[in-house]
This record gives structure tokens, C-alpha cells and sequence, in this order.
């Protein structure tokens, strides 16, 4: 059987393990997920590199694989390849310079996740 090591990614798992204090419900999550339109790209990458690491963590095929290709974060994401490596029904915007994603589409597990860094940054 094939295993997956996943590369450690340090400030994901320390997210993870603070996320146990964020209320998902709480109005003042809701205005968090409104402020990711005004965050600079970088927490926009790493946002995307989260997603993609949860993904990397829980979507398995029965051999260990993930379900999803990793993305070499050195080329860019172009609207032929792109489409097929957003996890949780990711689309490219027009340009291929951009990933949105729908709340109700992201695992609510990761969506605590996400809200969790976002409080960090913007606090």
C-alpha cells in the first residue's frame, strides 16, 4: 500500500489546533469572512495553501493517494490546468490570476480553520 507523506506546514498546524476557540455561528465570524476581499495577496496565498493542505490531509483514495495533483506553487495556475486542482469546487477567475470558493463548499472543519487564521490576521 502506498503512503502519502505530507510535508509539515508549522503555522497550519498551529491554526489548526487554535481553532477550537472560534464559534463558526458568531456574527463576528461572518464579518471576517467579508474582510477577505480587503487582505493582501499573501494571506491570500496562504489561505489557498491551507485549503490545499487540508485537502492533502483528508481526501484520500482508497490507496493512500490524494485525490487531488499538488500544485508546484513556482508556476502559475493557468485556466486549463487550474480547474482540475482547485479542491472544494475552486473557480479561476477570467484572468487565471485568482481562486474563489463558496463558503457552503468548503468542509466545515476547514472553514473553522480558515476563519481562525483570518482572526489572527486581522486582529
Amino acid at each position: 500500500m502506498t503512503t502519502l507523506a505530507i510535508n509539515p506546514f508549522p503555522l497550519y498546524d498551529f491554526v489548526e489546533k487554535e481553532s477550537s476557540k472560534i464559534n463558526p455561528n458568531s456574527a463576528s465570524s461572518q464579518e471576517l469572512w467579508t474582510s477577505i476581499l480587503n487582505l493582501p495577496s499573501e494571506h491570500m496565498d496562504v489561505l489557498f495553501a491551507f485549503i490545499y493542505h487540508y485537502n492533502l490531509k483528508h481526501s484520500t483514495n482508497t490507496s493512500g493517494v490524494p485525490l487531488q495533483i499538488p500544485i508546484n506553487p513556482t508556476i502559475s495556475i493557468t485556466k486549463k490546468i487550474g480547474a482540475s486542482l482547485c479542491p472544494y469546487k475552486g473557480k479561476l477567475f477570467e484572468t487565471g490570476k485568482g481562486i474563489i470558493y463558496r463558503v457552503e463548499d468548503i468542509p466545515n472543519e476547514l472553514s473553522i480553520i480558515l476563519l481562525t487564521y483570518l482572526k489572527m490576521v486581522i486582529n
